[in-house]
């Protein structure tokens, strides 16, 4: 059987990107290849993310912490520098373990300025490129605002790879007009982990509601326009509005793909235990996030879906509950 490195964000605490990798293995399981799963920046661990506990911080260390991210947050050059240091060797290594053999780079990422994914990109690629490593991009999706380091680190990055696979159609004519490389549409790579047994299995009266952390919202108000932004508690308040709403008519499970959607939840969870108490015997939360596998199992068993997290609707889709997302960004 024929080994593929495959390198995405295998090693973060998004319930998404798990459910991509896995994806990613099944395809190409099904066709007699093993793949391997490396971290872009991180090196390959089993990700069991709980419940951050807060710390107490010394007023210095938080004006230590306030001037780092005030003066190095945003320096290309201090972020491009610190992922070399940190990875220059990993990749070099395991692209040198893999000589002559392929690696498939995604899915999910998006192709923008702004974080540390152009130089991670174009190290991974430049050394597969270097070991005659054939190069497959698949499942990415590409944004509309690029300044001209990162243009040009995407460019030579996607202009080395033998095949690119977008996760959007609005991604194909993107790619095309910046970086001028040909590519072709494929759907989420979460998709094929469909089964049909799991699309029809009998769905108990539960509505299952992943609450979207605030700082997600925020994130994404130029994005959609918004001009009334939510305060912290107004955003509590829109999510508990929908929580009593399906309550109505199912019991609820609130189930996070993000350690910050669950602390997330539980707040919006305590906040309900004060003003609802009578309510309290139709909602459960579940305060860890769940490896893929389990949280389908739950899906399976539910008739609703609501969240601002894609990858919580797709698997609701492909476990054949109906989908009702929070918009919360364009995507």
């Amino acid at each position: 059987m024929k080994k593929l490195i495959i390198v995405n964000e295998v090693c973060s605490d998004n319930i998404g990107d798990h459910a991509i990798n896995l994806g990613v293995l099944k395809i190409l399981d099904e066709y007699n290849f093993k793949g391997i799963s490396y971290g872009f920046d991180a090196e390959k661990k089993n990700v069991g993310p709980k419940i951050k506990k807060s710390k107490k911080e010394s007023s210095f260390i938080r004006f230590l912490k306030f001037i780092k991210n005030k003066t190095l947050k945003n320096n290309r050059f201090y972020k491009y520098s610190l992922w070399l240091l940190r990875n220059y060797s990993r990749v070099s290594s395991i692209t040198k373990q893999n000589k002559g053999q392929a690696i498939i780079i995604g899915g999910g990422q998006l192709i923008q300025s702004g974080g540390t994914f152009a130089i991670a990109m174009y190290t991974w690629t430049l050394f597969s490129k270097l070991r005659n490593v054939d190069i497959y991009i698949i499942g990415v999706g590409c944004a509309e605002h690029f300044d001209r380091i990162d243009r040009f680190l995407f460019k030579r990055s996607l202009s080395r790879a033998k095949g690119i696979l977008v996760r959007e159609k609005s991604s194909i004519s993107k790619i095309k007009d910046f970086f001028d490389c040909d590519v072709r549409y494929i759907p989420d790579l979460a998709y094929a982990l469909f089964k049909q047994d799991d699309y029809n299995h009998k769905k108990d009266n539960l509505a299952i509601i992943g609450c979207t952390a605030y700082y997600v919202y925020m994130k994404n108000i130029n994005e959609l326009g918004l001009k009334d932004i939510m305060t912290f508690e107004q955003y509590i308040n829109a999510w508990i509005s929908i929580i009593l709403d399906e309550c109505n008519e199912h019991r609820v499970l609130l189930l996070s793909t993000t350690v910050e959607d669950a602390e997330f939840s539980r707040i919006v969870y305590n906040q309900i235990s004060k003003n609802y108490i009578h309510l309290l015997d139709r909602i459960i939360i579940k305060d860890e996030v769940l490896p893929v596998r389990e949280y389908i199992e739950l899906l399976k068993t539910a008739k609703i879906v609501r969240s601002g997290r894609m990858h919580s609707l797709i698997l609701g889709h492909i476990s054949g509950c109906k989908c009702i997302p929070y918009n919360i960004n364009k995507k």
